[in-house]
């Protein structure tokens, strides 16, 4: 889920650039904190579906252990 930790970066520095340019506007709600962390959870989610999905890891012994990412 490396998006979402990205998207929350993202979020917290569009969050902190609003409240230096724009510091004497109350920009923040509760409602729209809520509202951005619900859409960046969806869509970390979203992103990340296709490949838990259609993605298998297959593991091989020869000497030394390998992994294999293969699709379906």
């Amino acid at each position: 889920m490396f998006e979402v930790s990205v998207f929350t970066l993202t979020a917290i520095a569009a969050d902190r650039y609003q409240a230096i340019v724009y510091r004497l506007i109350n920009h923040q709600s509760r409602q729209r904190t809520k509202m951005a962390i619900v859409t960046i959870w969806v869509l970390g989610i979203s992103l990340a579906l296709p490949q838990a999905l259609w993605l298998r890891v297959c593991l091989q012994w020869d000497e030394v252990l390998k992994l294999y990412k293969v699709s379906h």
